[in-house]
């Protein structure tokens, strides 16, 4: 065979195909909550308290992820008591993924004046991805033989990074591609609307451009001062806030990318077959010796 063609025994044991589509659907699902997880939540919204002009201390932007963090903790106990008191992955799963496409959804309608908002939507979000994190690791294991386990952890694993990676690219390309396309057009356009003389424009997107996002006004109106005195503070904060207005919409056209994603996540979840004979207290190993080679090392032990 001439391996550049490929592999002709595949490259994912065909094993866990053979437990029905629990599989297939579990690891498609886990890898758009890598998508979700590495590229909008993990990374966008730290991104977006800087570039909004919503904070600037990044002390204080990581405080802001708190209300993420603190109920994805919480969410994640209540729906691992829940599974397991009942026996049930698929209604939490669908709940939580729906939590997410209403976050998603939300976020792609953003606005410059989001700062609270954003709090609430942290809060939302951190519920919706305690579901998948919790339970669909459980789901693609109960695919897999004992001897698999630790193979179909680290697909699913390796598959929720792959996720993560592709979703970070598109993501970034179709926030880099919004800015670069729009933010010196519409700053020039509110700058001059708001007096300033066209002649100045390129000083005042050469200042604007310096550091991570838009200047907050204190410091554009310190710069501004020296290099381009014509500037007034209307001046300033008609730039300002059309340069927010510009993230903001490449925010939201980014979050509006995965909705489609995790509405086929949701339709996957909503197909997972039920688990519970298989959430019994019997705890497989993912390697266990032949019975016959226990017996000769352990002769006294009845092969117990």
């Amino acid at each position: 065979m001439v391996k550049w063609k490929g592999r002709s025994d595949g490259l994912c044991a065909h094993i866990f195909f053979k437990a029905g589509r629990n599989f297939p659907l579990a690891l498609f699902s886990f890898t758009v909550e890598g998508w979700m997880y590495y590229s909008a939540v993990n990374t966008i919204t730290t991104q977006m308290p800087l570039y909004l002009g919503w904070q600037s201390d990044s002390l204080l932007i990581s405080v802001r992820q708190l209300y993420y963090t603190i109920p994805t903790t919480l969410a994640s106990v209540f729906i691992i008591w829940y599974s397991t008191r009942l026996k049930e992955i698929k209604i939490p799963l669908v709940v939580c993924f729906i939590l997410f496409l209403a976050t998603a959804c939300t976020y792609a309608g953003t606005q410059a004046d989001w700062k609270d908002v954003q709090l609430g939507l942290n809060v939302l979000a951190g519920i919706g991805q305690a579901g998948p994190l919790t339970l669909l690791i459980v789901a693609i294991q109960f695919t897999a033989p004992h001897a698999y386990l630790s193979t179909a952890t680290g697909l699913a694993f390796s598959f929720r990074a792959i996720g993560g990676a592709f979703g970070s690219a598109v993501l970034y390309t179709i926030i880099n591609g919004h800015v670069v396309r729009n933010y010196n057009k519409e700053v020039t356009t509110a700058a001059v609307r708001a007096g300033l003389p066209a002649q100045d424009v390129p000083i005042l997107l050469q200042v604007m451009a310096q550091g991570n996002g838009p200047p907050t006004k204190e410091v554009l109106a310190a710069v501004l001062s020296q290099a381009l005195p014509a500037a007034s503070m209307t001046i300033i904060i008609a730039a300002q806030q059309a340069a927010y207005r510009v993230y903001a919409k490449a925010y939201g056209l980014a979050w509006a990318s995965i909705i489609p994603f995790v509405v086929i996540a949701i339709v996957c979840c909503a197909l997972l077959k039920a688990v519970s004979q298989l959430m019994t207290e019997k705890v497989e190993a993912p390697v266990e010796k032949p019975q016959h080679i226990f017996e000769e090392k352990f002769p006294s032990e009845g092969g117990v």
